[in-house]
């Protein structure tokens, strides 16, 4: 009886330190740059009814637009529609409200797949919430595939694991999960992926009895329930051809973190989470080798496959979490290992805890402030600049601003590039004119030939990157005779080129120049 009273009080200890940290991250300002132009695009698509056909918040996307541009523009509807409703009723507390709806029903299919012991599934779920929340922002449309693909596998356990072959309700749940998911985030083809693999897996084990196969009227009904998913998947306004989004640009690799192995990710951007994901990759690992003699095929073609792409690319590791907590639990919840694993793992979770969310208690000011969005992360000032002097002509913008700034100044003032990454040529051209790369050999530099090829009138930058290193675009603005500095603030710089649409603005707002470095 004290050993049951005692699992439950640390059961509630547990249960309680993952709701408080996950507060804590979840109270977070907001500060993904993606978010914007998904908010932007919802904003649109509620004022027009429709998805649009073309890119309507910057001016150098080609036209007509490839099938990647195409996705780009429309994959996500019902997600952006999701944030333009709560923008419009309840402004940025709104979307942070909705982080935690999303990460509570992802809790809730978590708990529902629980097996094993309940105290060391309670430190499994506190060091997942910390894994997840402390790297992926839930304010971006993946936050979706997260909770889909954790109901997905719900559904999918409990029609291979339960003794009946009833095709009610899953018959409907599951696709019309599917329905949702297609049009919410591009994650569905990796739905599409699982339920073949549960297809195919489990119809491999009818050729031998040792495979331990399902009822074969079970296995018909889970054939039929995947096929409609997959069916109803397709659904969607770039049907099949959101598989072409696999190929991605070579601009898009080289920036974008998701798209990271997990060791560049420690090793370039110092995200100490990898630590946690490597831990829980490897008791998978330990797991699965030490009960191999009740794994099945199905499990280790799961973990195989989002084993290899979680390590390879950072996005993919939430699903190998997802995935993975039941399995280590209930790999690590039998025979004399059993009390070992919940004498390290109470200690060891709320150490991380406290090591990982001790500097997130900070965000419980926001809570009085209101203020959700971090000012120190985005160009707040210069975009108010812009607008209230009516700058106009084309801009040249920071790349991580491109979101941001399209919220703010579309459709009247269009940028020059974004996290939507829509032209891989041009992306790569913002990368060398921040850079202010000259080129070899060239007279005249190609940073500047750029500027002029696309005519731009004023240039929004941050005087150094997020590293502290001096971004270098703006020490040679400063160094020009042809651009005027007519903004510094602390975080941004605006630049004006020299002519007479300019001219008032030069007049009354230019500033001296202070040259950053020779």
């Amino acid at each position: 009886m004290k050993n049951v009273t005692a699992s439950r009080s640390v059961t509630a200890l547990l249960v309680g330190t993952t709701l408080f940290v996950s507060c804590l991250y979840l109270l977070t300002p907001i500060r993904d740059n993606d978010f914007f132009w998904h908010l932007k695009t919802g904003e649109w698509i509620y004022q027009h009814l429709r998805l649009p056909s073309e890119d309507l918040f910057s001016y150098t996307t080609p036209v007509p637009l490839g099938a990647a541009q195409h996705f780009t523009l429309t994959a996500f509807w019902i997600s952006q529609l999701i944030y333009a409703a709560l923008y419009r009723h309840f402004g940025m507390s709104g979307i942070v409200g909705l982080r935690f709806v999303v990460f509570a029903a992802l809790l809730y299919f978590m708990v529902k797949r629980r097996r094993g012991d309940n105290v060391l599934y309670s430190c499994l779920l506190l060091v997942f919430a910390i894994s997840l929340l402390s790297a992926f922002p839930l304010e971006r449309p993946h936050a979706f595939s997260f909770l889909f693909f954790a109901a997905l596998l719900f559904l999918l356990e409990r029609r291979t694991s339960g003794p009946g072959s009833r095709l009610f309700p899953d018959a409907v749940l599951l696709p019309a999960l599917m329905l949702v998911w297609a049009n919410s985030h591009g994650g569905f083809l990796l739905g599409q992926v699982i339920i073949t693999l549960f297809i195919v897996m489990e119809g491999l084990k009818f050729l031998h009895p040792s495979l331990r196969p399902m009822n074969f009227e079970a296995y018909k009904s889970l054939l039929i329930v995947g096929v409609l998913g997959i069916v109803f998947s397709l659904m969607n306004p770039n049907t099949y051809h959101g598989f072409e989004m696999l190929r991605l640009n070579s601009f898009t690799l080289y920036v974008n973190k998701e798209y990271k192995s997990t060791l560049e990710a420690f090793r370039y951007f110092s995200n100490y989470a990898v630590f946690l994901w490597w831990s829980i990759m490897l008791l998978t690992f330990i797991g699965l080798t030490a009960n191999r003699k009740n794994t099945d095929i199905t499990q280790i073609a799961l973990f195989s496959g989002l084993g290899y792409f979680s390590f390879t690319h950072v996005r993919y590791v939430p699903f190998f979490l997802i995935a993975a907590l039941p399995v280590i639990c209930e790999s690590f919840s039998k025979g004399r290992p059993a009390s070992l694993a919940r004498t390290i793992a109470v200690p060891a979770a709320l150490l991380i805890a406290l090591v990982f969310a001790r500097d997130e208690v900070a965000n419980l000011k926001n809570l009085r402030s209101g203020h959700w969005i971090d000012e120190e992360r985005f160009p707040v000032r210069a975009a108010d600049f812009i607008a209230a002097h009516n700058l106009t002509g084309n801009m040249f913008n920071h790349f991580d601003w491109g979101g941001y700034l399209l919220w703010r100044l579309a459709p009247e003032r269009k940028v020059f590039v974004d996290g939507r990454c829509l032209n891989e040529e041009v992306d790569w051209q913002a990368y060398a004119i921040s850079l202010a790369y000259a080129g070899k050999g060239r007279a005249f530099p190609e940073w500047k030939r750029f500027l002029r090829q696309y005519d731009i009138r004023y240039v929004v930058i941050p005087p150094m990157f997020s590293s502290g290193r001096i971004f270098p675009l703006a020490n040679e603005l400063m160094k020009s005779a042809d651009w005027t500095l007519v903004l510094s603030d602390f975080n941004s710089l605006v630049f004006v080129r020299n002519g007479a649409d300019n001219a008032e603005i030069i007049r009354n707002y230019s500033l001296p120049k202070m040259i950053l470095y020779r």
